[in-house]
């Protein structure tokens, strides 16, 4: 039988950290799909620099604070 590794994301309780953990993989591969399109946008030169670089920041910005809003949630819970 394989043995399970303890260590906790952030701290938290075994399966917090793995919901933790796995929201924060979910929402960066669903960001960073945006952000590919977002790329590639810019490589057809269907948008500007500038618009680009508005739209990333703001993508980014979003990425980040699910993440954080999530965390803040789940420690209301006992997991």
């Amino acid at each position: 039988m394989e043995k399970v590794d303890n260590k906790c994301f952030n701290g938290q309780t075994p399966p917090a950290s793995f919901l933790l953990f796995q929201q924060n993989r979910m929402i960066t591969s669903l960001f960073k799909m945006f952000l590919f399109e977002l790329e590639e946008m810019l490589d057809e030169h269907l948008i500007s620099e500038k618009y680009f670089k508005q739209q990333r920041k703001i993508i980014l910005d979003l990425a980040n604070s699910h993440i954080r809003e999530f965390e803040e949630h789940l420690e209301k819970f006992d997991i």
